[in-house]
């Protein structure tokens, strides 16, 4: 027996059971046939041997020209996330140092609300605590809670508490 043969019968068993895959556009086609082929030799499933095979080989479907590539669509979005942390970190860090210095009247809204100074304290000691958590990425859920309750706190001190104050309150814009 020559050397050859062992070569071609090794290559005949990779056609086969679908190991090797044609080139043309019948490539799925071919490998369904070769795994109901090895599927009835093993006892399994058709399908069974197919998806083993697709995993195997990592095959992949053309893509149309519509859609985007699996390999670039994820790539944009870990960069919009932290842009968005970043700009909503720096508002936030504003609005929060804002209240902890007591600087662009936030004295004033705060005694109008008749809550005390303590409140001023703790919303922005909130909204800073926010900041830092948006910017750790597995806590920045807990961050966006603690940020999203102070705005819907502040809102709603707005419009309840603060309703009837001339300067603060009310629904229209002065």
């Amino acid at each position: 027996m020559s050397r050859s043969a062992p070569h071609t019968q090794t290559r005949r068993r990779a056609d086969i059971d679908g190991t090797k895959m044609a080139k043309d556009e019948n490539s799925l086609e071919m490998m369904l046939h070769c795994a109901a082929a090895v599927s009835r030799r093993a006892g399994r499933s058709p399908v069974t041997a197919l998806v083993r095979r697709l995993i195997i080989n990592r095959m992949e479907f053309p893509v149309e020209s519509s859609m985007e590539s699996p390999n670039t669509s994820g790539r944009w979005r870990p960069a919009l996330a932290w842009t968005l942390r970043a700009f909503l970190g720096v508002a936030f860090l504003y609005v929060g140092a804002t209240k902890l210095t007591g600087t662009a009247s936030t004295v004033e809204y705060f005694e109008a609300i008749g809550w005390g100074q303590w409140f001023r304290y703790l919303t922005g000691s909130l909204d800073v605590i926010g900041v830092v958590l948006i910017f750790v990425p597995r806590l920045s859920f807990y961050g966006a809670i603690v940020l999203a309750s102070s705005v819907g706190t502040g809102a709603l001190i707005s419009l309840t508490v603060l309703a009837d104050d001339p300067v603060w309150g009310g629904y229209e814009m002065n």
